[in-house]
C-alpha cells in the first residue's frame, strides 16, 4: 500500500538522480554554473581565498593554483543525498501532499547541504595536506591523490548522517511516529553511499572489463568510511553511557 501511495515520490527522485547523472555527470564547468558558483562564493566566506571564474575551466585561484572544477562539483553527493532522504523517509508521511512537500523539501534541502559540505570538503582539502607536508605522513604510499580522496570521503561519509539524522527527527516529529533503532540509524547512509560511489562504477567496470586502480580506490574508500562508522559507534555508545549515568544520579 505504501508502494502505491508513495510510488510517484519514489519515481520522481529516481528520475531526477537519473537526470543529474546523464546531464551533468560529465558536463562542463558552464553547465554547472548552477553547482560550482555557490560553492565557490561558500569556499570563499569560509577561507577568504577569492576565484575567479574561468569558462570552460571552472573557479580558479591564481596564488594558490587550485581550480573548482567540474568534478569538485559533489553530484554524487546530491544524489545520494536526494535518494537517502526521499526512500527514508516520505513513506512516514500520513498524507500524499504531506508526501509532496516532503520530496520537494529534501530535493532543495540536499542542493542546500552539497554546497555546504563541498565548500567545507574544499577548504579542508586545501589546507590538510600543506599542513600534513612537513610531518612526513605523506609518503610514496599516502599520495596526494590518494589523501584527496580520505579526505572527501571522511567528509562526505560523515555528513550524511549528520543530514540522515537531523532528517530523522524532522519526519518522526511530523509523522508522529517512535524513532528506529540504532541499525536503522546507520544502515541507509552506508547503503545508499556505497550504491552511489563503489556499487555502480563496479558494475561499469565488469561491464567494460576495466579494473585498473578500482581495487585500490574501493580499499581507500571502504577504509575511510569504516573509521568514520568506528568513530560514530564509540561516540553514540559514549552519550548512552553519559545519559544511563544522568539518570541513576
Amino acid at each position: 500500500m505504501k508502494i502505491r501511495k508513495y510510488g510517484i515520490f519514489y519515481f520522481a527522485v529516481f528520475f531526477a538522480a537519473f537526470e543529474l547523472k546523464y546531464h551533468f555527470g560529465r558536463a562542463g564547468s558552464d553547465e554547472l554554473i548552477w553547482l560550482l558558483a555557490p560553492t565557490a562564493r561558500w569556499v570563499k566566506n569560509l577561507s577568504g581565498i577569492a576565484f575567479v571564474y574561468e569558462p570552460g575551466i571552472g573557479y580558479v585561484s591564481g596564488s594558490l593554483r587550485f581550480i573548482i572544477a567540474p568534478s569538485c562539483a559533489g553530484i554524487r553527493f546530491l544524489m545520494i543525498c536526494m535518494l537517502m532522504l526521499v526512500c527514508s523517509f516520505v513513506h512516514r508521511m500520513r498524507t500524499w501532499k504531506r508526501g509532496a512537500a516532503w520530496t520537494v523539501f529534501s530535493l532543495f534541502i540536499s542542493y542546500q547541504f552539497t554546497v555546504l559540505v563541498n565548500g567545507i570538503r574544499i577548504v579542508l582539502s586545501l589546507y590538510i595536506p600543506e599542513a600534513l607536508r612537513d610531518t612526513g605522513i605523506c609518503n610514496e604510499w599516502l599520495t596526494p591523490e590518494r589523501l584527496h580522496t580520505v579526505i572527501g570521503t571522511t567528509i562526505y561519509f560523515a555528513a550524511l548522517f549528520v543530514i540522515f539524522r537531523l532528517a530523522d527527527t524532522v519526519s518522526h516529529r511530523l509523522s508522529g511516529t517512535e524513532e528506529n533503532g540504532l541499525f536503522c540509524r546507520y544502515a541507509p547512509p552506508v547503503f545508499w553511499y556505497f550504491i552511489i560511489v563503489l556499487g555502480i562504477p563496479f558494475l561499469n567496470r565488469v561491464f567494460r572489463k576495466d579494473y585498473k586502480n578500482f581495487t585500490g580506490y574501493a580499499f581507500l574508500v571502504t577504509a575511510a568510511c569504516m573509521t568514520v562508522l568506528c568513530i560514530s559507534f564509540f561516540i553514540s555508545w559514549l552519550l548512552k553511557k553519559i545519559k544511563t549515568r544522568r539518570k541513576h544520579l
